[in-house]
């Protein structure tokens, strides 16, 4: 009854009830059955027998509601019930002998197990208290007259030590597995800082150029083939950057950068397009398109709404801030080359930037047709 598939719980105390009844209830059922048989066969004791043969049954159900639901609490609440019934029956049949009051000490190691280490500490001392009552009636009548004050007191210390013993044992593992899920979560919440670091750009806040390479991995590329849909890849270069730090300063320069990586984030959001950092002056966008007339638009426009802020750059001839854009388009998503497009894209960059009118090119790799796409107002 063995389910290899089974997911393993996360806490101590779902390991334990995980361990007990995929592992340990099937074993104990075969005992008890076994048990059960020797009783009746062997020593003529019916009840004895009858009990046993409860337990082995309550234990394999278990295990079975187990491995089917996977249900912890409905396979605890049954052994938890049968296995107290059957043992203050045992007990009250028994009489102390043969050594039967073992089962009774093994109580509480099994129900911390079984229904957790709070209530299998609540349920371990209710059975105490029902079970001493018990000897308490037996006494000077039970194993011939012979017992006594003494097995009584024996059987507390026994029972009440392995209590303890075991309440403390599942204490000890929860806490510790706390301790480990701390410091678990703190590696995560620092891995996820690295993470941040390496996939932001601290400057602009946009995603940098490790995170495009990372998404390009990431690329669906048999969905997008399926689907028709083709990728609008383009680079923005903020003309002559270094020259205009070198004047103005870097903290000029990081507003700048600022500025610009704004206006081309809320052009990508109606496309849901993704903008990268990728060089000290150039950033990149990334687009799964249906409608590339739309998505070249929106690009497009970039360059208008850069050119409409009047960004100050004395030092240029025409006394503003200008950026070049290159866009290279593909579709041809079984034989995908990102290093191609990039390298397409960054044509058209030194194409826009060369050009008289410095207006964005497109190289369309899809047909390998090329032409100047005009601005749109």
């Amino acid at each position: 009854m063995i389910n290899a598939d089974q997911p393993i719980p996360q806490t101590p105390e779902e390991y334990r009830q995980h361990i007990v009844f995929i592992f340990l209830a099937p074993f104990g059922s075969v005992i008890f059955a076994a048990l059960a048989i020797y009783n009746q066969l062997s020593l003529q004791d019916t009840k004895t027998a009858i009990l046993a043969l409860c337990l082995s049954i309550a234990l394999s159900s278990s295990s079975a509601i187990y491995y089917l639901t996977n249900r912890l609490k409905y396979s605890a609440t049954l052994v938890f019930l049968i296995s107290t019934l059957v043992l203050i029956a045992f007990i009250s049949h028994n009489k102390s002998d043969d050594f039967g009051l073992v089962w009774a000490i093994l109580y509480p190691s099994l129900m911390i197990m079984i229904i957790g280490h709070h209530w299998g500490l609540r349920a371990s001392l209710v059975v105490f208290f029902a079970v001493f009552a018990l000897l308490y009636s037996g006494l000077d009548i039970w194993q011939q007259g012979q017992w006594n004050t003494t097995g009584i007191i024996r059987f507390s210390l026994g029972y009440l030590t392995l209590t303890y013993l075991s309440y403390m044992l599942a204490i000890s593992n929860m806490r510790s597995y706390r301790r480990l899920e701390k410091q678990h979560k703190d590696q995560l919440s620092k891995h996820k800082k690295i993470e941040k670091i390496a996939n932001i750009d601290s400057v602009t806040g946009v995603y940098s150029r490790h995170y495009l390479n990372q998404q390009i991995k990431k690329l669906p590329l048999k969905e997008l083939a399926k689907l028709n849909s083709n990728i609008v890849f383009f680079i923005v270069q903020i003309d002559w950057f270094k020259n205009y730090v070198d004047y103005y300063g870097y903290e000029k320069g990081d507003i700048l950068l600022n500025k610009i990586s704004q206006i081309i984030s809320n052009q990508m959001m109606p496309v849901n397009g993704s903008v990268y950092r990728i060089t000290g002056s150039q950033f990149a966008g990334l687009v799964i398109s249906y409608d590339v007339a739309k998505t070249l638009i929106l690009i497009n426009e970039i360059q208008a709404l850069v050119d409409k802020e009047n960004f100050p750059n004395t030092i240029s001839q025409n006394k503003k801030v200008h950026v070049s854009i290159g866009i290279t388009l593909d579709n041809n998503f079984e034989k995908f080359n990102f290093s191609k497009v990039f390298r397409k894209a960054d044509e058209a960059l030194f194409e826009s930037f060369e050009s008289p009118n410095k207006l964005p090119i497109v190289l369309d790799n899809r047909s390998g047709y090329r032409e100047s796409t005009q601005l749109i107002s």
